[in-house]
């Protein structure tokens, strides 16, 4: 299974899993993602192997592309839609390579399926219906991200770092953003941090993705407590510090669509 690009896509491609594995207890299933999302399936109980893609050297993709091609798969199903995708859905030379029946590259699939009549309307949806069309039952949608216990015995560390403790009750507060356009002004995410504890007695911890360090950095410049740090680690460990918070506070994107599938509430901020 082929589901590449964005964190907050591959969150919702996790509802799939268990209804495949489900309805084809035989299988083994390996997702390939690209290397941001590979900590969302890791550990997935469904999940038998995770292909990681990485954008790295000329000769390393094509090492990575002669891995598809030599395995030797017997279904290939693209979720992505997108070129590089139905590339790689072609080279595993499956005798069965399932996509979408319009999307434009339709053409390297040979089972080529068409799900309108299901009405999908969001991103999930379009996920779930295609799996449907190959009939598979679904009992309900539910995406899942799985927490190893190494994770969380990090996480419980990090935490105590920011003077945390098991039992403390605290929220996350995560100023990281890939989309400018998005971003909330770093003063204001300042003023956030210093009115929780005071106003409501909860303690905060200011959270970042890898390549967010600067954007958690100019928040911090303007936070007038100067022992205040922030958590700055993998998607596994930053799940575990989110799963235990009482809420997170953050932007539309990867981090808000985790937060959600971990049961964590969420207050959201849309391109301000």
């Amino acid at each position: 299974m082929i589901k590449l690009r964005s964190i907050g896509d591959v969150v919702y491609n996790t509802a799939v899993y268990a209804p495949l594995k489900k309805c084809f207890p035989e299988a083994h299933l390996t997702v390939l993602v690209e290397q941001p999302s590979y900590d969302l399936v890791c550990d997935h109980p469904d999940v038998d192997e995770v292909l990681c893609f990485k954008k790295g050297s000329f000769w390393e993709q094509v090492q990575f592309y002669l891995r598809l091609i030599q395995t030797g798969y017997d279904v290939a199903i693209d979720m992505h839609e997108g070129t590089r995708g139905a590339v790689m859905c072609f080279l595993t030379r499956a005798p069965i390579r399932i996509g979408n029946k319009f999307a434009k590259r339709s053409f390297l699939y040979n089972t080529k399926l068409e799900f309108s009549d299901l009405e999908p309307k969001f991103p999930i949806d379009y996920q779930v219906a295609l799996i449907k069309k190959m009939g598979v039952p679904f009992d309900h949608v539910a995406p899942s991200i799985h927490i190893s216990a190494l994770a969380k015995q990090r996480a419980k560390d990090l935490l105590r770092k920011n003077e945390i403790e098991d039992g403390d009750d605290y929220c996350v507060i995560h100023s990281g953003t890939k989309q400018v356009y998005d971003q909330w002004q770093y003063e204001k995410f300042a003023r956030i941090l210093e009115i929780i504890p005071k106003k409501y007695g909860l303690k905060v911890v200011l959270t970042c993705g890898p390549g967010e360090e600067s954007q958690a950095e100019s928040v911090l410049k303007l936070v007038r407590d100067k022992k205040m740090t922030y958590i700055q680690t993998g998607l596994q460990e930053l799940g575990a510090v989110t799963k235990r918070a009482r809420f997170a506070l953050c932007h539309n994107g990867g981090y808000m669509h985790m937060a959600s599938v971990l049961g964590t509430p969420v207050v959201a901020l849309f391109g301000v």
